[in-house]
């Protein structure tokens, strides 16, 4: 980098911590001024509000002046977020498909297990008929002959990938889910309450309206 560069960039450095450093000296007389200063009379009041406006223009010229950078920053930040989400979704969806087989297997082969130890159950109920059909007299000891099933091989643990069963739900009857399940819709019971003021109370049921004094301010 040239030295009439390097000047350029020294002092543009120079020229900007300067007009941050005019934008903060006003905010130290707001905070003290607002700590400070009662608002017990209407002139005060008055004053207090007059005080908002200017810290309205003062929010102004702080976003002006950090608005550039903050774009600059943000579409490179938006740049590099979107082209690694691509790269992500090429792997995200082939991981889809792997993890699909792999699940579709292990259900498989949990599925023969199943039906192993059915066929086993099966076959020892029916040793057991043909034993006590077979028995020559009431004395005759009751031996069930052994059964034997072939094993099902549980599928070979592979380091670094872990097998775990999950649950989820569907709802089939809203009306049936108990009491301490329901949660109000707040979203809708708001709009409602915007809409109706303290009417929505009796209309909704349950619930307690209240107002809130909110004060605004603008720069004009």
């Amino acid at each position: 980098m040239s030295d009439t560069l390097t000047q350029e960039r020294t002092e543009t450095i120079s020229q900007r911590f300067e007009a941050l450093e005019a934008l903060r000296e006003p905010f130290e007389a707001y905070l003290a001024e607002a700590q400070a200063v009662p608002v017990d009379t209407q002139e005060q009041y008055e004053a207090a509000a007059f005080g908002l406006k200017k810290l309205k223009t003062w929010e102004k010229d702080i976003t002006d002046y950090f608005e550039p950078e903050r774009k600059r920053t943000y579409d490179a930040y938006n740049a590099v977020t979107t082209t690694k989400a691509a790269f992500l979704s090429k792997s995200t969806a082939v991981e889809k498909i792997i993890k699909g087989k792999m699940g579709a297997f292990i259900a498989a082969e949990n599925e023969k297990i199943r039906k192993a130890q059915i066929a086993a159950a099966q076959a020892e109920a029916e040793a057991r008929r043909q034993m006590t059909a077979s028995m020559p007299t009431p004395d005759a000891p009751a031996t069930v002959p052994e059964v034997f099933i072939p094993p099902v091989p549980e599928p070979t643990k592979i380091a670094g990938i872990s097998v775990t069963n999950t649950f989820g739900f569907r709802i089939l009857d809203p009306s049936k889910i108990k009491r301490e399940f329901l949660v109000p819709d707040e979203s809708a019971i708001g709009k409602l309450v915007k809409a109706m003021g303290t009417n929505a109370a009796e209309y909704i049921g349950g619930i307690e309206v209240f107002a809130e004094t909110k004060i605004g301010s603008g720069r004009g």
